[in-house]
């Protein structure tokens, strides 16, 4: 349901901006190991982007599972 406020508003600020505008944008939110914690290191990214002027807006998520042991080699 966020997401698709996230388009209407989208479409609302973007859509007085002429025919041939595109539009992208990125968002991730990531949880690196935290000290004498054993929760999930993992987290979100998102992608929504038109792939052409005018076209509906295509959303790509992804989960991140990060494996490595501890959080300097997670951030790097």
């Amino acid at each position: 349901k966020d997401l698709e406020n996230y388009v209407r508003e989208g479409k609302a600020a973007w859509g007085g901006r002429g025919p041939e505008v595109r539009f992208f944008s990125f968002a991730a939110t990531l949880a690196a190991k935290a000290y004498m914690s054993d929760r999930e290191c993992e987290g979100w990214i998102g992608l929504m982007y038109q792939h052409e002027a005018g076209a509906e807006p295509s959303i790509v998520s992804v989960h991140v599972r990060m494996s490595d042991p501890t959080a300097p080699q997670q951030g790097d």
